[in-house]
């Protein structure tokens, strides 16, 4: 017989006279423990004695001393329920805030905190797409059909790589819109970009030996995997043509940059500066980390070529995501690797996670090959398009000289440089008193890095909210 309680009730081998006392006792201890949650709706004395093989009699006396004690209680016509009674944890010892049994890093976590279910009037935050244009009903009949599949057991077995069918529309994908040349096997499909950081970090990364430049201010959740894998991370500022390649050590052995829209700054690495980088990579065996995360949204002038697309030398690591284009809950993005690595990326993914789901991998696979996602990016690029260019002008009407948008050829976000009396974390907070949410430059920075420069997203705020958005950032500055 199923128990009906989740919690073990020893009451073999007692006496008639014993059992009340017994069962009282483990209930209560179970209740003062935690083990039986407050609010918990207990069974019906007769369901809990068939159970344990005892009067019901026995059962009814003790709910009767239990509720009489507190640690019950009884509603009309609902039932007996579990009392908010348990006392909290007590530990034998001090609680500390090192452990000498985690490894030191997870001592210290460094959290990237996301501020949610706060509504502001106007929400100029990053990192998430408009999901309002998202074909919802489109995507939902792919994965109803992968599931049909499933019931029939006709779904392909699980690759720890990844699907070949995704694998391929990926490879067709990053070619049409980003000219990146590879084939099938160099792509790993991966639970979202943040798991091919930690991938690539575990097998590259040799703790406290590889040394990693990441941009600063840069993106502090590409910083913290490899920081986690032990790699000593290197600073390297940015300018309005990129990463400054010429203060890149040539003992560093990584590498990681966001070339086609920097983040925070959102410019875009200059022709030469992607030259030298690739030379120096070339020179000093150097692995390039390519973070390619929203560059599919082209605001400005032509297509920017990926580095991955002039990498002589297989040395670069291209990572994209579907979150920025698609969905944030997906959770799908993928790297293209070179050929040395694709073997060991795979071993390290299959002994992370095993591999993504098969029907959310197949029905996405079907939606790039039916067109839907380019569809779907097309319509967002004109939206956001719209949105960049009512910030600009807004801007540039209102502004007086105030704030001025750094320029930008792709990206669901423009960094504005402001003059003000006021420092940048000061400006966010002014900001958020008056209903507008945004971000600093300097948040996303470990370093001196003292500019006045705000970011600001168009992927939450509609056009026609953008003028008195930005009339009303103009007034506090």
């Amino acid at each position: 017989m199923e128990p009906i309680l989740e919690l073990e009730l020893n009451l073999a081998e007692l006496k008639r006279g014993e059992l009340l006392d017994s069962l009282h006792r483990q209930l209560s201890t179970a209740i003062m423990d935690g083990r039986l949650k407050a609010g918990l709706r207990m069974p019906a004395t007769r369901k809990l004695a068939q159970s344990l093989a005892v009067s019901r009699n026995t059962v009814i006396g003790v709910y009767d001393m239990l509720v009489s004690e507190g640690y019950l209680y009884s509603q009309l016509g609902a039932g007996t329920f579990v009392a908010d009674v348990s006392l909290p944890a007590v530990s034998s010892t001090p609680v500390q805030s090192i452990d000498p049994r985690i490894n030191d890093y997870w001592n210290h976590p460094v959290r990237f905190d996301v501020e949610s279910g706060v509504q502001s009037q106007w929400d100029f935050s990053v990192g998430s797409p408009d999901l309002s244009e998202f074909p919802f009903s489109v995507w939902q009949r792919y994965i109803n059909r992968q599931i049909r599949l499933q019931s029939k057991g006709l779904l392909a077995a699980p690759d720890p790589q990844g699907q070949a069918n995704l694998r391929q529309a990926i490879a067709g994908f990053v070619s049409h819109s980003r000219a990146v040349a590879c084939h099938v096997g160099q792509v790993l499909v991966t639970t979202g970009a943040q798991q091919a950081f930690d991938l690539i970090a575990r097998i590259l990364v040799k703790s406290g030996h590889t040394r990693i430049a990441m941009e600063d201010p840069g993106y502090p959740m590409a910083r913290m995997a490899f920081s986690a894998a032990g790699a000593q991370i290197i600073h390297i500022p940015v300018d309005d043509e990129g990463i400054v390649v010429s203060d890149i050590p040539a003992s560093v052995n990584i590498v990681y940059v966001t070339p086609s829209h920097q983040f925070p700054t959102g410019v875009a690495m200059s022709a030469a500066r992607r030259a030298q980088l690739l030379a120096l990579a070339a020179q000093h065996n150097m692995v390039i980390i390519e973070d390619d995360y929203d560059s599919e949204f082209r605001l400005t002038g032509p297509p920017i070529d990926a580095l991955q697309t002039h990498d002589r030398h297989a040395s670069v690591f291209y990572v994209g995501t579907f979150s920025k284009c698609m969905l944030p809950d997906i959770r799908c993005g993928f790297v293209v690797a070179p050929d040395w690595a694709i073997s060991a990326l795979t071993t390290a993914k299959q002994q992370t996670d095993w591999h993504n789901p098969v029907v959310t991998q197949e029905a996405l696979a079907q939606f790039i090959v039916q067109g839907e996602l380019l569809r779907h990016i097309r319509k967002m690029r004109r939206v956001y398009r719209q949105r960049y260019e009512a910030i600009v002008t807004s801007l540039n009407a209102l502004a007086d000289r105030k704030a001025r948008p750094l320029p930008i050829l792709a990206g669901v976000h423009v960094a504005v440089a402001v003059e003000s009396q006021w420092s940048s974390k000061e400006i966010v907070i002014r900001a958020k008193q008056v209903g507008i949410k945004l971000h600093s430059a300097k948040e996303f920075s470990t370093g001196n890095y003292n500019h006045k420069l705000l970011v600001l997203g168009f992927g939450h705020i509609s056009q026609r909210a953008i003028p008195a958005g930005i009339e009303k950032l103009i007034n506090i500055l």
